[in-house]
């Protein structure tokens, strides 16, 4: 779902790759580290 929330990021060619990288490294971890505190 937050990757969804996401999309027009990911759509966008503007945007640096190692920026999206970035980002999706961030909402990954935190998701899992949410479903590991829960």
């Amino acid at each position: 779902m937050a990757l969804a929330n996401l999309r027009h990021l990911w759509r966008r060619r503007n945007i640096r790759l190692s920026i999206k990288e970035r980002v999706y490294c961030t909402v990954v971890r935190s998701v899992l580290l949410y479903g590991c505190k829960t």
